[in-house]
């Protein structure tokens, strides 16, 4: 099958999901991929393509960079020498398209070439949908929390803007009840994200009681509202408490333009693969700590990224996502509450002064993630999704 993936920044080092499905499509299908609109800034975090990062994870040496736009010229140095991505340049609607080498010979088509569409959030469907029309049926839509789903009206704009026909994948019960009180019949309800391609493997986090006790905080998008306030306060309370403890309070992604270092460390970006390295090895607690607007869509993934690596879980849970999958503390994951915070210092406190309990808690989170979030559980069932929407509409 060729199906045609569009997503707004890859390719890029971030989000384990977003790298992950990409991944997964690339080996499953001749997978094409194509940039509607690119977006290079996020609150401060530079989503700038990253081509040489990627290349061995998503084959893409099996790829060339046909280039739509000019300001995207700078592509043209991943391409192989004698092929000329810029000869496309005006040719056809948006940035760029990643498509496999086997078919250079063959004139592009962006609307009968594939037998299915897929895409990365609503506003990616609405970016491509402004530049080609294609039969619905076609089309198969992954709706995370954010973008361009963020509340439910969002749902019913889009379904009375574009219709209800298309597939629609949704990352949690509350948006897919929305989807079909909307009208739309074609639903799938995948559980949390797709983490895992099929060559994934479980990756035992070591243990190590001598090191000093590390607690997380990431964030990729609006730290205020994810709570990072929040988080300093929680540092500052532990440290009043606890001053003897070696625990040290971190963050990764751009806290940095927005608290300072008195107390809690801030070690910047850093690509998906080396924080789950650092994940695995370095850290005890991961702490989210949203408190916004509570008729928002939201989730924990970021959360879930440092579960997989064997790091206990931290996180409010404003959504009731957790009613889907009944996790627990004794699944190393806490559900919290922000109006708390001392009770979340004692809870730190316990898992530092009992490491292997804290150590062992960890292997159970990894464990119930990867049950939940594994190819065969998730990504495997998304394409059995697809390729049934594609046999039923013929």
């Amino acid at each position: 099958m060729r199906l045609l993936l569009s997503d707004w920044i890859f390719p890029s080092q971030y989000a384990k999901w977003r790298l992950s499905e990409i991944r997964s499509f690339i080996q499953k299908y001749d997978t094409d991929i194509f940039c509607p609109e690119h977006i290079n800034d996020v609150f401060g975090f530079n989503l700038s393509l990253d081509w040489n990062n990627v290349y061995n994870s998503h084959n893409l040496k099996d790829y060339d960079i046909y280039i739509f736009s000019k300001k995207y010229v700078f592509l043209q140095k991943y391409n192989s020498p004698e092929f000329d991505g810029t000869s496309y340049i005006g040719k056809y609607p948006g940035k760029y398209l990643i498509r496999l080498k086997k078919y250079r010979n063959i004139e592009i088509s962006i609307e009968k070439d594939y037998d299915a569409y897929y895409h990365i959030f609503l506003c990616t469907f609405k970016l491509f949908s402004n530049l080609y029309s294609i039969d619905p049926t076609k089309h198969f839509i992954h709706v995370y929390p954010g973008g361009g789903c963020e509340y439910p009206q969002n749902i019913k704009e889009f379904t009375s803007t574009y219709g209800t026909n298309f597939g629609i994948i949704c990352s949690q019960n509350r948006m897919l009840d929305v989807f079909k009180e909307n009208g739309c019949t074609n639903l799938y309800l995948s559980k949390l994200a797709p983490f895992c391609c099929q060559d994934d493997i479980l990756k035992e986090r070591p243990y190590n009681p001598f090191r000093n006790f590390n607690v997380v905080f990431t964030s990729k998008g609006d730290p205020v509202k994810k709570g990072l306030y929040n988080y300093e306060n929680i540092a500052i309370k532990y440290k009043e408490k606890y001053p003897n403890d070696k625990v040290n309070f971190n963050t990764f992604g751009n806290c940095y333009m927005y608290i300072s270092q008195t107390h809690v460390t801030n070690w910047g970006f850093k690509s998906q693969y080396e924080l789950d390295e650092l994940y695995n090895r370095s850290f005890d607690i991961y702490i989210n700590l949203y408190d916004g607007d509570k008729s928002r869509y939201e989730g924990f993934p970021l959360g879930c990224e440092a579960a997989m690596q064997g790091v206990v879980l931290f996180t409010t849970d404003c959504n009731n996502v957790n009613e889907d999958y009944y996790l627990s503390e004794n699944d190393g994951i806490f559900i919290i509450d922000v109006n708390q915070l001392d009770l979340i210092v004692e809870k730190i406190h316990k898992l530092y002064e009992n490491k292997e309990l804290c150590y062992n808690l960890g292997i159970k989170a990894q464990r119930k993630m990867w049950e939940l979030c594994c190819y065969e559980n998730n990504q495997s069932k998304i394409f059995d999704f697809i390729e049934n929407g594609i046999n039923e509409s013929g």
